[in-house]
């Protein structure tokens, strides 16, 4: 696979910083290394998000947001921001783990949309009847940083994955959308991977 280049939100989480938690494991090394076994390898890898303007009206009451949304699945945690990213916040990198941008503009739109309705009837603002949404392309997309932590034993392992700016570590949605793209592109050998056969 080529090297692509990109811009990326600054990580806030060194590899060595995340190599220690990855050995140190916040739900408990000893019981991980028991299901998942030792941690082998550790690599960064690059999920690129669209950045969108969301207005949320009710009568005169108006809320702005600037949202981000991963382009490959549309299914990871939305980034907010008060105002777009600036440059002192990103930084330009040279990567092969670099995902793909698979999911349209107008997808990713209504999927922010979607998103955004049920964060707001649940959180309760804005519950009269005459609640309008807008969502509004941006025009700016940017890569967030993840460290992968690759355990296992023999010729099996585990992907752990860290949000490299939040500094926490994922859940199930994240860890299966680096398992689909680490097993359907095996082929292309990603860097500082070992040729494992992944499973959650």
């Amino acid at each position: 696979m080529d090297v692509m280049e990109t811009a990326a939100l600054r990580a806030r989480v060194s590899r060595d910083e995340a190599l220690g938690a990855f050995q140190r494991g916040w739900f408990g090394a000893t019981a991980r290394m028991l299901v998942a076994g030792p941690l082998r390898s550790v690599a960064e890898a690059f999920v690129p998000f669209r950045l969108f303007r969301v207005v949320m009206a009710d009568g005169d009451r108006v809320r702005e947001k600037l949202l981000a949304i991963d382009a490959v699945e549309g299914s990871l945690d939305l980034y907010g921001f008060d105002a777009a990213p600036a440059e002192a916040e990103l930084v330009r990198v040279a990567s092969r783990n670099v995902l793909p941008v698979v999911v349209s503009v107008e997808r990713c739109a209504e999927l922010v949309e979607d998103r955004v309705r049920r964060m707001v009837y649940r959180r309760g603002f804005f519950r009269a009847r005459g609640v309008r949404n807008v969502v509004e392309y941006t025009g700016m997309e940017f890569c967030v940083p993840y460290w992968l932590g690759f355990c296992g034993r023999g010729g099996r392992a585990r992907v752990v994955v860290m949000d490299a700016v939040r500094g926490r570590v994922e859940g199930g949605k994240a860890r299966e959308l680096f398992r689909k793209w680490l097993v359907d592109g095996e082929e292309r050998g990603v860097e500082e991977r070992r040729d494992f056969k992944f499973q959650i």
